[in-house]
């Protein structure tokens, strides 16, 4: 058996439950196919991952290693099929917000926490920049969003500059959905930065 995300579960499941039958139970398999599993990998790898010498089986150093290692990649294995899962449900996997320099971004701070505390997989990128420099970001496809202040240029196609709220808003609806629950930016908001 090559070393698979499979392999490296059954580990995962023997350690936690301390023994290959538990391991077995909660993997609805059964006991010897567990063995027969870890035997295929330690050939494959030509390494002892077991110390079957005493009453109970323990993972050897080179076991351990493959252990912990393997922690680390079927944490991210699951972290790229819940990423898959966010864009195909219409979630970007990143997005980028421009910052007018003369903005402070400590506001902001808050209303990014609560996105993360949501869950979503999306990163989201800050750019803090001036002179008009987060209008053209936006204008140039450099950022999905913009907080900047005075009229938008007309190189930024759809974008009503009413009450600092632009249309940049709503070129990502799922993000916008979700801001606007936390905290959508209006011109009292806006005037207080």
């Amino acid at each position: 058996m090559p070393l698979t995300l499979e392999a490296l579960a059954i580990l995962d499941a023997i350690d936690r439950k301390g023994s290959f039958a538990r391991a077995a139970e909660e993997l609805g398999r059964a006991p010897s196919s567990l063995t027969y599993a870890v035997q295929q990998i330690e050939a494959e790898l030509d390494a002892l991952l077991f110390d079957r010498s005493g009453h109970r089986a323990c993972f050897t150093p080179a076991g351990r290693v493959l252990l912990d290692e393997g922690r680390g990649l079927l944490g991210a294995a699951q972290a790229l099929a819940d990423k898959t899962r966010q864009v195909a449900g219409g979630w970007e996997p990143q997005l980028t917000l421009a910052v007018e320099g003369i903005l402070p971004v400590a506001p902001l701070l808050p209303v990014l926490d609560a996105f993360y505390r949501l869950g979503r997989a999306t990163e989201i990128r800050l750019r803090h920049d001036v002179l008009a420099g987060s209008w053209d970001a936006l204008a140039s496809g450099c950022a999905d969003l913009a907080i900047a202040g005075g009229e938008a240029p007309a190189s930024v196609p759809a974008c009503s500059a009413a009450s600092s709220s632009c249309s940049a808003w709503r070129r990502s609806t799922r993000w916008r959905a979700s801001t606007n629950r936390l905290a959508r930016p209006t011109s009292r908001r806006i005037a207080r930065w």
